[in-house]
């Protein structure tokens, strides 16, 4: 049974060691086996109360395990149990383990049995992901495209087919695991001996292992090479977009599942266009006369120029839209808008014919 060394020396958990000290004393002068009424029994719990929370080092661990390893205040270094039999789970059943200085309880189980609380060989593992930048420009987007992306990555073995065998061989039962993809260690822990689980070295997990090793990818059945994919690259696609390629990610080892391509596509910039979401905003500048008097304008669009109608009256700062004149949206038909901010230039300087004209119609702008 659990030991509650505070109570026996009557203090509570949060007492200090001055306290507890005091405590201790009181009660062996009291108990001593020595004087008349003593008592033997009592007078030994009350040293081994002592010397675990006596001992700030000793205590630490007894708070937090509820005993001291190799000390009377749980399991020795031969894991035995109170009643001099071995340890089992029931023994343990008021211990006050905190599981979070193991990491959780994933990471004790890891560390007793392995991590690998399967039973039978390992599946095969799958392959690595692997992620990719790839750039395009703006007029792509509009049209969509196809580049050409080359990735150094582990490709199936050619010669073996990914098997991992020499061409001529078959694959076995791995003879160190006996196929189970484990091996057992013995463990030994302050809860006692375990029998730790690991992954077989000799298979990797696999629990087969190839009759003979391809001599061209040493048995793992993948070899590193460079390799040209093309990528279509839908219209529409915005800057960080994520294109998930299934299957063209890194080859697993003997025959796995092989992981899969994230392409980020980056957008390179184009001055002229400010992008929000489909629509494209740009702007143009025109005379203060021609605003007045309307004009047509050259404006910039995704690929080439169009030519833009300015009405006449048309204020600095008018937006005026193209319909259709942007960009794709994503997997639909419809298109987004070009937005043309106009500004419109003073000059600092006339001449004085300029400056009597535009005196005479500051001064006949009544008649209007």
């Amino acid at each position: 049974m659990h030991k509650d060394y505070y109570k026996t020396l009557g203090v509570n958990k949060s007492a200090s060691q001055a306290e507890i000290k005091r405590a201790y004393r009181k009660l062996a002068q009291e108990h001593h086996p020595d004087k008349g009424n003593g008592n033997d029994a009592k007078f030994k719990e009350i040293n081994e109360a002592y010397s675990v929370v006596g001992d700030e080092a000793k205590r630490k661990q007894y708070d937090q395990f509820g005993f001291v390893p190799g000390s009377g205040a749980g399991p020795g270094a031969g894991g035995r149990g109170p009643g001099g039999g071995a340890y089992n789970w029931q023994d343990y059943s008021n211990v006050n383990i905190n599981f979070e200085d193991f990491g959780g309880f994933g990471d004790i189980f890891e560390t007793f049995f392995g991590g690998n609380r399967r039973s039978g060989a390992t599946s095969q593992r799958r392959g690595a992901d692997i992620e990719a930048t790839i750039s395009i420009d703006l007029i792509d987007v509009l049209n969509g495209t196809e580049k050409e992306v080359t990735l150094s990555k582990w490709i199936s073995c050619d010669k073996c087919k990914g098997s991992g065998a020499e061409p001529g061989f078959g694959i076995k039962t791995c003879p160190t695991c006996k196929g189970s993809g484990q091996i057992s260690k013995a463990t030994q822990t302050f809860l006692g001996t375990f029998a730790q689980n690991q992954i077989c070295p000799e298979c990797e997990g696999a629990g087969k292992i190839p009759e003979k090793k391809c001599t061209k990818c040493a048995g793992k059945g993948r070899i590193r090479e460079s390799k040209k994919l093309l990528v279509k690259i839908p219209k529409g696609v915005d800057n960080g977009s994520i294109i998930k390629i299934v299957g063209e990610g890194e080859a697993a080892e003997r025959g796995g599942k092989a992981g899969d391509l994230y392409l980020h596509v980056s957008i390179k910039g184009d001055s002229r266009f400010v992008r929000q979401g489909a629509n494209l905003l740009t702007q143009i500048s025109i005379s203060f006369n021609k605003a007045i008097l309307g004009t047509v304008a050259d404006v910039p669009v995704v690929g080439g120029s169009i030519d833009l109608k300015i009405p006449a009256g048309t204020q600095p700062g008018q937006v005026i839209k193209i319909i259709g004149k942007g960009l794709p949206y994503l997997n639909t038909s419809k298109i987004g808008d070009l937005l043309v901010h106009v500004n419109i230039e003073i000059p600092k300087k006339i001449n004085s014919t300029q400056k009597k004209l535009l005196e005479d119609w500051d001064s006949k702008k009544g008649w209007f």
